[in-house]
């Protein structure tokens, strides 16, 4: 059985970590550490985590000096591990079901190679009410195209379980990536490794006010394109892939251009 770390970056989620910290918790997967990186918030967070840090001795505190996001929190926290494997979880959210992390690694301890393994997201509101289809789906079918050309929609891999030494080989997390560095860090796993769904509810994903809505569309492509050419250095792309990429991409753009003028009038 492989070992298993959890990783949670956290900026200011007082509200949330209570869920977050007992979805973690409930996990039936036998867990090794649960390494928590607080990036110096000031909202009381740090009480509160002390206060479970002294209930679990499974939880390992780092708390920043200065904040530097969320990416380098990951990669600082995922560095740091013990365990062959590790997963990644945002303190705002939480983990649906509580055999999210044994069906992953299931799938994982059963694989003749090493592995990266996800579930099926839930979207939230911010309260956490679910606010989408709960029809289960075969996320397995066409998952590398669908995930290198963008069209996987909501059901991108999220807070999947991967292992460490692959985390190392591609470089793990850009620190100055501040959208779809999730992304970008699926494109270089799965250049090492394979991608096996659970068949089964992960993380429960909460859709708060802001986020790439307000975020200018020039700004998202480059970010967009900036991903897909950092993880084509790893990963060999063929043409179909790189065709669809590009042109969703710049459609995507021009259609939401287009809807957020016309919202302004």
């Amino acid at each position: 059985m492989k070992t298993l770390s959890v990783v949670i970056p956290n900026f200011n989620n007082a509200r949330f970590l209570p869920k977050c910290l007992d979805s973690v918790l409930s996990q039936d997967y036998p867990l090794e550490e649960i390494v928590i990186y607080d990036d110096c918030s000031t909202d009381g967070s740090r009480q509160l985590l002390d206060k479970y840090a002294g209930q679990d001795s499974r939880i390992r505190l780092m708390l920043a000096d200065v904040n530097r996001g969320v990416s380098y929190a990951r990669d600082t926290a995922i560095r740091s591990c013990r365990s062959e494997y590790v997963t990644t979880l945002d303190a705002d959210d939480f983990y649906y079901d509580d055999k999210k992390l044994s069906r992953e690694m299931a799938k994982i301890n059963a694989s003749s190679t090493p592995a990266c393994a996800f579930s099926q997201t839930v979207l939230t509101d911010e309260d956490g009410n679910v606010a989408c289809d709960m029809t289960l789906l075969d996320l397995q079918k066409d998952f590398r195209f669908r995930t290198v050309t963008q069209t996987i929609g909501i059901h991108v891999a999220r807070d999947f379980c991967f292992p460490l030494s692959a985390y190392i080989e591609v470089g793990g997390y850009v620190h100055d990536m501040k959208l779809f560095e999730d992304w970008d860090l699926s494109l270089k796993l799965l250049s090492k490794c394979p991608f096996l769904f659970s068949g089964g509810y992960g993380t429960a994903y909460r859709q708060k006010d802001g986020g790439l809505s307000r975020v200018d569309q020039k700004k998202i492509v480059a970010a967009k394109i900036r991903a897909f050419r950092q993880g084509g250095k790893y990963l060999s792309y063929t043409f179909s892939e790189r065709f669809v990429f590009y042109m969703r991409t710049y459609i995507c753009a021009l259609i939401d251009t287009y809807l957020a003028k016309k919202n302004r009038k």
